[in-house]
């Protein structure tokens, strides 16, 4: 088991759509706290990733135009353009 902060750190770490995390600490405790995220991450899998997917529906859903905005082809930006 780990906590929902660990997990929710972890899946930003893990998730090729996110450039960036940003932990948000202002103690050094919290950062010592949130580098255990990666005790977390090492775990992480594809079929981890598929079983958040399914109970939070993190896939974006709405249509949208994105031919005109020069993004990188992320899973995400596949899904949009697919729908």
């Amino acid at each position: 088991g780990c906590s929902m902060a660990h997990l929710a750190m972890a899946w930003v770490l893990y998730n090729k759509d996110v450039s960036s995390a940003i932990t948000g600490t202002t103690k050094k405790e919290q950062l010592i706290d949130t580098v255990k995220s990666l005790e977390v991450l090492e775990k992480f899998s594809p079929e981890l990733e598929q079983a958040i997917e399914e109970i939070f529906k993190t896939e974006p859903s709405m249509k949208r135009d994105v031919g005109t905005v020069s993004l990188s082809r992320s899973r995400r930006v596949e899904a949009i353009i697919e729908q």
